[in-house]
């Protein structure tokens, strides 16, 4: 038999096909399809013939199975999948020299616009207390999965960032949930949420995690300008994101208030539209030198001289 994934396509129907509407979804029936009794991960995904790949990951999502449906309408049959394989991380090959399939408590299916398809997963190391993000790339050879490790990247869920998720400085724990969204605009957004409802008034605390350049229209649109620190040079390490509409929900009068940003920022990513300035200052209260950005940038702040400096910053009008 020929390689079942030919090719995959943009799922933008793919809630509407299963569960109708996001605002008035719709109970399908359940079936039982894993063979496993311990399933902790269901990854769904539609291929380009209009058939859905569904990969269900056993404890700890070190074991896979790899079904097929035998239909593109769900809706007629739950009933209607082929089990195709089974995987098993010892079979993990790599393009960035890191062979861990780590023990995935979330995994998503995510498609390119090229068709081609990554399965994203979250999870937080108990070593070093770091929560990562993790992208494979899906191909099949004949009937038989292979995933190909193709980026990682250490997400930050609180500060300092403590090794155990009890921390009331943590807002997030990739071993608790996770998720990913593609926008409209094809940018990839990252979600992890805590075990506990220990935030304010007993809510659930979650993160958001956004591309580089998050707000398409930004050297534009006032309201969708944003400036986002980085604690080290060559934007490493903690980011704080500061976006327009939300300046006032912190203290940006004082960075120290603001997860202990003060005197710590190094590098800045920036977007603001013609006529305004983002002035980034020494001291807390606006006070001392400070350095002004505009327009659309990126910039280390060391090769000016202003790194580790900066301690307050607001958006500035400046006129036309």
């Amino acid at each position: 038999m020929s390689a079942w994934l030919l090719r995959t396509t943009c799922c933008l129907g793919l809630l509407t096909a299963l569960l109708g509407t996001p605002a008035q979804p719709v109970l399908l029936p359940t079936s039982r399809i894993a063979m496993t009794e311990d399933a902790g991960t269901a990854s769904v995904a539609r291929l380009a013939d209009g058939r859905f790949l569904l990969i269900i990951g056993r404890e700890h999502a070190n074991d896979l199975e790899v079904y097929l449906s035998t239909t593109a309408d769900l809706r007629a049959s739950l009933n209607a999948f082929t089990l195709v394989d089974t995987w098993n991380e010892s079979e993990l090959r790599t393009a960035i020299s890191d062979r861990e399939f780590a023990n995935y408590q979330n995994l998503n299916l995510v498609t390119q616009c090229d068709g081609s398809l990554f399965l994203v997963g979250t999870h937080l190391d108990l070593g070093t207390g770091r929560d990562w993000v993790d992208a494979h790339r899906v191909t099949a050879e004949g009937d038989n999965l292979v995933l190909t490790k193709a980026a990682r990247r250490h997400l930050y869920c609180g500060y300092p960032s403590p090794g155990h998720d009890t921390s009331a400085n943590r807002h997030c724990n990739l071993d608790a949930a996770g998720g990913v969204y593609v926008d409209p605009h094809g940018q990839l957004i990252v979600y992890g949420t805590e075990h506990d409802n220990d935030g304010p008034g007993g809510t659930v605390k979650m993160m958001e995690f956004r591309p580089t350049f998050p707000n398409p229209g930004c050297d534009s649109d006032l309201q969708k300008a944003f400036v986002e620190l980085y604690d080290d040079s060559d934007f490493t390490d903690r980011g704080l994101m500061i976006d327009y509409p939300d300046t006032g929900k912190e203290n940006h009068a004082n960075f120290s208030s603001i997860e202990g940003f003060g005197d710590k920022v190094s590098a800045l990513r920036y977007c603001i539209p013609f006529g305004w300035r983002y002035r980034l200052y020494e001291h807390s209260n606006y006070g001392g030198g400070y350095k002004q950005f505009g327009g659309r940038g990126s910039v280390n702040l060391h090769t000016l001289g202003f790194g580790d400096k900066g301690s307050s910053g607001r958006f500035i009008y400046v006129g036309n």
